[in-house]
């Protein structure tokens, strides 16, 4: 009976293995004295992550470009600081395309004090620059950046931009081909403040921009859905639906049916913010919707940049971070954590994870890997021993939000394997995290 019962544990442990092997996961962290965040990351065919956003130092001063390459496994391929002589710049977009690497940015003199260029930089696999082009708006400070790659295979960029001496942004968007050439801009230039948080092209070309502001004949909501036809052009605004605000992510979930996440305010039992998420159809019609956060007092914040992506199997990836103190800004006082939910495609919950509780998380964005993981970017923040300076924080998990493997862990819970009892005589109990599902 002793022999067949370790005959079942060693064949349980290969099998355990070699799905773990199928789905490494890892965390990965940057500590230094300079500020440090990401705002994208791509993977490549091989399963190579890349990252992208900036560095800010105050002594010396500067402001670069970042980029970062992990493989499959969280070690270091690749790091680089784009400190480009007399000018300030950051990294907003990728994407990994025909073994090279496309990234988007914005970049601009420290004399003037402006960032009035976008930046497109591509890469072969070997970190060498295949071309190097740069695209003046105006005299203005481009605040950040969003993209698409529209039916054309052309690049679509959207962010917000500030012309002095203004002090309210705007819209912008603006179409690159593959090649690097300019195709078409535009500034939406409206009066009081215009955000905009996310693009997404219509199955009939035009563009959905999700956004805050004053848009000609737009519903008085906070929410808003900006329709552009596909020369940029306004058509009109309407709601977004479920009554969600600030930090929408948008993507195509079907055919005919679209997601959008943002803050959802709740009022009962008692008032506070939630992750909140809604399916519609493309005439904008609710089909479902849902919120999610850790306590019925707790503030939840969804991801800054993207906080929302399609795993292998259509489930959904759906993430922020919990017991935030809106008043503390990005440098919090209070423990959080990062919160990562999965969902089906009614957003039905299939489970949930909370990483941290031991300093500051804020989620910047994440990204559904290949393996059907979750990547997601982080910044960690411990108030005891840092000074008004953010910590890049990478976790890798698996397709049950799990940590099999620790890397460079800061102390990330993660549920371990228990045999009991130990010595076994005529039972074995195993308890395993629910890697098969």
């Amino acid at each position: 009976m002793k022999s067949t019962l370790l005959y079942i544990f060693i064949l349980f442990l290969i099998i355990l293995s070699k799905v773990l092997e199928g789905q490494p996961t890892f965390t990965y962290s940057r500590s230094t004295t300079d500020d440090e965040r990401i705002f994208d990351a791509a993977e490549d065919e091989s399963g190579n992550y890349y990252f992208v956003g900036r560095v800010y130092s105050d002594d010396p001063y500067y402001k670069a470009a970042y980029l970062l390459a992990l493989d499959p496994n969280g070690q270091l391929i690749y790091e680089n600081e784009f400190q480009l002589t007399d000018s300030v710049s950051y990294f907003g977009s990728i994407y990994c395309q025909n073994d090279s690497i496309i990234i988007f940015g914005a970049k601009g003199s420290i004399a003037d004090a402006l960032i009035n260029q976008l930046w497109m930089l591509v890469l072969d696999n070997s970190f060498n620059i295949i071309y190097n082009r740069s695209f003046t708006l105006s005299e203005c400070y481009i605040g950040d950046i969003e993209s698409t790659i529209n039916q054309q295979g052309h690049y679509v960029l959207c962010g917000n931009l500030t012309i002095p001496p203004q002090i309210m942004p705007d819209i912008f968007l603006f179409e690159i081909s593959p090649m690097g050439d300019s195709i078409r801009s535009t500034i939406l230039a409206y009066a009081g403040i215009q955000l905009e948080f996310d693009l997404l092209e219509n199955r009939e070309g035009g563009y959905n921009v999700f956004a805050k502001g004053n848009f000609p004949d737009g519903p008085n909501t906070s929410g808003k859905i900006v329709y552009l036809d596909s020369a940029f052009n306004y058509i009109w605004t309407d709601s977004i639906p479920y009554d969600l605000k600030f930090e929408h992510a948008a993507k195509w979930l079907s055919q005919n049916t679209f997601l959008i996440t943002g803050y959802k305010n709740i009022y009962s039992p008692s008032f506070h913010e939630d992750l909140g998420i809604v399916k519609v159809d493309q005439q904008n019609n609710i089909i479902n919707q849902n919120h999610f956060g850790k306590l019925a007092d707790t503030i939840d914040y969804v991801g800054a940049c993207s906080n929302l992506d399609l795993g292998i199997n259509n489930d959904i990836y759906f993430g922020g971070a919990s017991n935030i103190i809106p008043e503390q800004g990005l440098f919090q006082y209070e423990s959080s954590w990062i919160l990562l939910t999965n969902l089906d495609t009614n957003l039905n919950l299939n489970w949930q994870q909370f990483y941290g509780g031991d300093a500051a998380y804020y989620l910047w964005g994440l990204k559904a890997t290949n393996d059907g993981g979750c990547l997601l970017m982080a910044t960690r923040y411990d108030s005891n021993i840092q000074d008004h300076e953010l910590d890049i924080f990478i976790l890798k998990v698996d397709s049950n939000g799990l940590l099999t493997s620790t890397g460079q862990d800061f102390n990330i819970p993660v549920q371990q394997l228990s045999v009991s009892p130990n010595p076994a005589q005529d039972r074995v109990n195993i308890r395993y995290p629910d890697i098969f599902g």
